[in-house]
């Protein structure tokens, strides 16, 4: 393929985590049904073809037929039949060469090494000096243990218990990793042109910058959050209309235009309006244990809270690893579905669906509830869901983790945890021992308690037998916010305000303490106290302070907009 081009438009940097990443690849092993993505080498990676296309979903914004400004950008397939009825394809590749993006476990792992191959200085191993380095000590080599194991299971709404056949488990790269961001763009010829396709650029660097496009699978259950690191960036323009701008090009790499593409004007690109989405983040307080258990068990206590990497700052300047408290996105979410639908079904008066065959049995209960289904998704692939629903599939609203923010634990304290101790031979039994003192000490000062749990024999009223466990139980945690996103242009303008009207609902159940987040639920676990809810991009700009009689106006619009909806769907008034 030989096309004409003024320039080329170039990037680079690196985009760090701030959520966990699962891009789907081949293999895995037998613990684990969805394995991450690796190239040839055995590299974590992001497949150009991932980043390629949450890019240009990015781009076409709030529009619901891609335009040509995107097309143009990206390439476009189509088929055109001619008089006779026959069909031709036309179109044009994409302008836009996305790399793949390896992952290495740190930003400071990504940029701080510096390799050097006679003249040449890179501050991070390019494929073609990687052979050649493999032996170096300097060499920043990917872990085997990078990756984190996520469980997820589908709950059945008449038993209450994990749904036939919907259990699941997924590697994920964990927060504060880095992946690889390299972009390269043409410049057609044409007055104009380059300044368009610079605003273009600037515009995708700055959405990255700022955290707005989410990578991977799960993005709407916490996973795929990332942001572009601002001191790692950089880009350059190639002239190539000139031969004295080719050669200069060759020879220093052309010129710097990170700032240029920063500042560049957004509506200059020609992208569709920006997609209207309402943030609301509540503030909250544990009222006694509050996790999630992890998916593996530990060796001196049974049940672990669920754990993840984040990097911390050191003494010496760097950053050093340690294990905070997670709340998966789905699981919140989860909860908040879960309520939702018991709303609507008391309402309305519906059963929740109980056929006879597992299969089927728990999509069909994700799908009788429309309205549900619009905010939190369609389960794809059923028979008897109208083609527009089917269409939908992901639901509008998108529930990030929520991260402890107290004292984490070391990883030496969480490997004392899940390995047991080394002995003296080799093949020796180990048994199953309490904590040792220290541990134990510290875990108490960071707010963990082991508790012990017994099952009773019915018949002899004593202990029953092999029903002894233990729980390692988080009481004096803090935790972050919980963060949650509702895209507005994918509710549509039938559902959006009854839609709003029930998220306003579940806000009041968070409020009064009647919907418990996490592990034991039944159990005396689980429950908060919301301190403080705020809330941006309420439709209409209505103001977001709280009490203010703007929001109360706009709380009531929604509240009378939902009542309209149960009535109209039969329910009571």
């Amino acid at each position: 393929m030989a096309r004409r081009a003024q320039a080329i438009l170039t990037a680079e940097g690196w985009l760090v985590t701030t959520s966990p990443l699962h891009v789907g690849g081949i293999g895995g092993d037998a613990d684990t049904d969805l394995a991450f993505a690796i190239d040839g080498l055995g590299r974590l990676i992001v497949g150009g073809s991932s980043l390629a296309g949450a890019l240009r979903a990015w781009c076409r914004g709030s529009a619901e037929d891609e335009p040509a400004s995107v097309s143009d950008v990206w390439g476009i397939v189509r088929t055109v039949r001619d008089s006779r009825g026959g069909a031709t394809t036309e179109g044009q590749a994409s302008r836009m060469v996305c790399d793949d993006g390896e992952v290495l476990p740190s930003l400071q792992a990504a940029t701080a090494t510096a390799v050097r191959f006679g003249e040449t200085s890179a501050e991070t191993i390019d494929l073609a000096d990687r052979a050649q380095a493999m032996d170096s000590p300097d060499v920043v080599v990917e872990r085997p243990d990078l990756l984190e194991r996520r469980d997820g299971v589908g709950i059945d709404r008449v038993t209450g218990t994990a749904a036939a056949g919907i259990l699941y488990s997924r590697t994920v790269v964990p927060c504060d990793a880095a992946i690889r961001l390299r972009l390269n763009v043409e410049v057609p010829p044409g007055t104009g042109e380059l300044d368009r396709e610079k605003a273009r650029l600037g515009s995708l660097l700055n959405a990255l910058l700022s955290g707005e496009v989410s990578l991977g699978a799960g993005s709407t259950r916490g996973l795929g959050r990332v942001a572009l690191d601002r001191a790692s960036l950089q880009a350059r323009e190639l002239p190539l209309a000139k031969r004295t701008g080719f050669l200069d090009a060759l020879e220093r790499g052309g010129r710097d235009i990170t700032a240029e593409l920063l500042e560049a004007s957004s509506p200059a690109s020609g992208y569709p309006s920006r997609r209207r989405v309402m943030q609301i983040s509540v503030r909250w307080e544990p009222l006694g244990p509050v996790m999630v258990k992890a998916g593996l068990d530990g060796f001196s206590i049974d049940s672990l809270p669920l754990g993840g990497r984040a990097l911390v700052p050191d003494a010496k300047g760097g950053q050093h690893e340690v294990i905070r408290l997670v709340l998966p996105g789905s699981g919140i979410k989860g909860a908040l579905r879960n309520r939702a639908e018991l709303i609507v079904r008391t309402v309305l008066g519906v059963a929740a669906p109980a056929p006879d065959n597992p299969r089927t049995r728990f999509l069909e209960q994700l799908d009788q509830l429309g309205l549900v289904g619009a905010i939190f998704g369609w389960a794809p692939g059923t028979d008897d869901v109208e083609p527009e629903r089917q269409r939908l599939g992901r639901g509008a609203i998108s529930v990030d983790d929520c991260r402890s923010t107290s004292e984490p634990m070391t990883v030496a304290e969480w490997q004392a945890l899940i390995a047991p101790p080394r002995t003296g031979g080799k093949g020796e039994r180990v048994e199953k021992s309490s904590i040792d003192a220290a541990l134990r000490g510290s875990l108490d000062q960071k707010g963990f308690r082991e508790a012990n749990h017994v099952a009773i024999d019915r018949w002899t009223g004593g202990a029953a037998t092999g029903a002894l466990f233990s729980v390692l139980e988080p009481w004096r945690v803090t935790w972050e916010p919980l963060r949650i996103r509702i895209d507005l242009d994918r509710l549509g303008s039938v559902d959006e305000e009854p839609a709003l009207g029930l998220v306003a609902l579940l806000l009041g159940e968070l409020q009064s303490g009647r919907i418990f987040l996490g592990h034991g639920t039944n159990r005396g676990m689980g429950g908060m106290r919301v301190t403080e809810v705020t809330y941006e991009g309420i439709p209409g700009d209505v103001s977001p302070a709280a009490g203010s009689a703007a929001l109360e106006a706009w709380r009531a619009q929604v509240l009378s907009a939902w009542s309209r909806w149960v009535k109209d769907n039969g329910g009571a008034p």
